[in-house]
């Protein structure tokens, strides 16, 4: 039987196919624009209060031999301390506390605008329960958010877990001129 849909979908692909190339593949390279200091805040899910709880932060944005290295320092109820993202990447494959699969990447550098969406299974919560986690990156010239849902097996929906929403801070420098 002819489907529609499967001879679209292979036609879109089919010069990706025949190149070698993944769609989906991702070169830290392609993101050098967001390298820079930014300020801003983790919002997370509490799962002893099933609340949620907000912070702020500062985070340094560097790349290092195809990674995209996220450098945080929190202040949590007085307490400084710090925490770090770090995606390497291996084409359509992320590593960052394990092997992340990349469902979508939307990248547009002439714009310096950068989503990719990626998953994994785990477990999560105050009973370490299996789930699926889920992590949206969304860029552009001055900020970055880095959003990660869970859901739990046996369950439809996600849910917002934590999300780090962050601003591109001006630095001055002598002279006057402002600069990241």
């Amino acid at each position: 039987m002819f489907n529609f849909q499967t001879l679209v979908c292979t036609l879109l692909l089919f010069p990706a196919l025949l190149s070698g190339q993944d769609t989906n593949a991702i070169q830290a390279e392609e993101m050098k624009t967001l390298a820079g200091v930014y300020s801003g805040e983790l919002m997370y899910r509490d799962y002893t209060s099933d609340k949620n709880v907000s912070m702020p932060l500062v985070a340094n944005c560097h790349l290092a031999k195809n990674r995209l290295v996220l450098d945080f320092i929190l202040n949590e109820w007085g307490k400084t301390y710090n925490q770090q993202y770090d995606f390497r990447f291996d084409g359509a494959v992320v590593r960052a506390s394990g092997q992340w699969a990349v469902l979508e990447k939307n990248f547009d550098t002439g714009k310096g605008t950068f989503r990719f969406v990626m998953t994994k299974n785990g477990r999560d919560g105050n009973d370490n329960k299996p789930c699926l986690f889920r992590i949206t990156f969304d860029a552009d010239p001055e900020h970055i958010v880095v959003s990660k849902e869970v859901r739990f097996d046996g369950t439809d929906l996600f849910f917002l877990r934590n999300e780090y929403r962050l601003d591109r801070v001006k630095v001055r420098q002598e002279g006057g001129k402002v600069s990241n």
